[in-house]
């Protein structure tokens, strides 16, 4: 499971290196990878997440962000300078949010340069203000802004956490993803693969650096027992579920919808944010919808589910996921119906992947008659991707690539 392109072991002593994630996700976004793994070194470090805007495509709704973001720093900064980013403590005292703001941007070289240098400026003050001396930089963002923070100071490591294909699931930026992509490989002194289609990837840029990280679980959150939500206790067997974000170039509204009014008998919830290009794909659909629920609420509503499904569009960066909500899903003893990806093989039939509306309806039907006899076998093999052992092998690689460094 963790692995570089030459099998090397780390073993070292513990750090107590500070660490600036930079997600290409908002801390109040639901929960991921970054989120998971910022919390759990803030248990024993000194933590700083900054949200990252270079990840987000000009439109409507991020020029209403960036006007949020630039009041509530003025706000903030009344009498002081305007850079100083807003900063809120989160999870434990060790751990603090960051959500620098920007200009509104279409993309071009010198707002993108502009900005870049602005978001640089407010997470090295917002470092300042944390008492960091020595610090990792933990990337999952291929961006001139990370590039930017990069090259504004001196790092104790740089780790490219990529959780996906950016360059695929992002089009309209993938010629920008794709060149800071091959400028972070040249800086990164560890790259974190979560699927083998990843990994492949990076291991083109420098196989010495490369590191095969799947997603895990926080396995006694979602095996202990739970009350179902009220919201969903009152609704007719079986039902047929999905826990996470709708992204339009994601997730398949349409066949959800196809799926639904094929099977009124069935009823089917999705739980978590919907893109608003996605509403319109619902038509007269019988979905119930919950909206966004917190993290800790997550694991009672998939115990209201009978089989969990993961309806993606079939694409490059589909194919090169490994969803997260897997883990949870399989955690709670659900049947599962997912798309093709590669890295869900490992699941083997507990995990049953098709195509198409016809195919995901049978295997819908199969899975609510086979109901939860394989429970047991699909919590234990989620128990295999614990986060706790992704984390000791992460501090070992911490500790290995820190250790090279002088302490200033």
């Amino acid at each position: 499971m963790w692995h570089t392109g030459d099998e090397g072991a780390v073993d070292l002593m513990t750090s107590d290196v500070g660490i600036v994630f930079c997600s290409h996700i908002d801390w109040n976004a639901p929960w991921e990878r970054y989120h998971q793994l910022a919390s759990m070194f803030a248990g024993e470090r000194p933590v700083i997440f900054a949200e990252n805007p270079g990840m987000r495509v000009f439109d409507l709704e991020q020029a209403m962000k960036a006007g949020e973001r630039f009041f509530a720093n003025l706000r903030k900064s009344a009498g002081d300078n305007l850079l100083h980013p807003t900063l809120s403590q989160q999870q434990r005292n060790n751990l603090t949010a960051v959500s620098p703001w920007t200009l509104p941007s279409s993309g071009d070289k010198q707002s993108v340069k502009v900005n870049s240098g602005m978001f640089a400026k407010q997470v090295n003050k917002a470092m300042d203000k944390a008492g960091f001396k020595r610090a990792v930089l933990w990337t999952s963002c291929p961006t001139e802004y990370v590039m930017a923070l990069i090259n504004s100071r001196p790092w104790e490591a740089v780790i490219y956490d990529c959780n996906e294909d950016l360059p695929e699931a992002y089009p309209m930026l993938s010629r920008q993803l794709q060149a800071a992509e091959t400028l972070l490989m040249k800086r990164a002194d560890a790259a974190l693969a979560s699927s083998h289609l990843v990994e492949r990837k990076l291991l083109r840029y420098n196989r010495q650096i490369v590191y095969y990280m799947p997603n895990g679980l926080d396995i006694d959150r979602f095996s202990r027992p739970t009350q179902i939500p009220e919201e969903l206790s009152q609704l007719p067997r079986p039902i047929v579920g999905y826990l996470g974000t709708m992204k339009e170039k994601i997730f398949d509204m349409t066949l959800v919808a196809n799926l639904t009014k094929s099977h009124p008998e069935w009823s089917t919830v999705l739980v978590g944010p919907v893109d608003r290009a996605l509403i319109g794909k619902i038509d007269d659909a019988p979905l119930h919808l919950t909206g966004p629920v917190s993290y800790e609420d997550a694991p009672a509503y998939l115990r209201a589910f009978d089989i969990a499904l993961i309806p993606f569009i079939e694409s490059a960066a589909t194919r090169a996921m490994n969803p997260l909500k897997v883990y949870e899903y399989l955690a709670c003893g659900l049947p599962v119906i997912s798309s093709p990806m590669p890295d869900l093989d490992v699941f083997g039939e507990l995990v049953t992947q098709v195509t198409g509306q016809d195919k995901f309806s049978f295997a819908a039907h199969a899975a609510i008659s086979e109901g939860r006899s394989r429970a047991a076998q699909r919590q234990q093999a989620a128990a295999q991707f614990n986060w706790d052992r992704h984390f000791t092998q992460l501090n070992k690689l911490l500790d290995h690539l820190t250790a090279q460094r002088t302490p200033v």
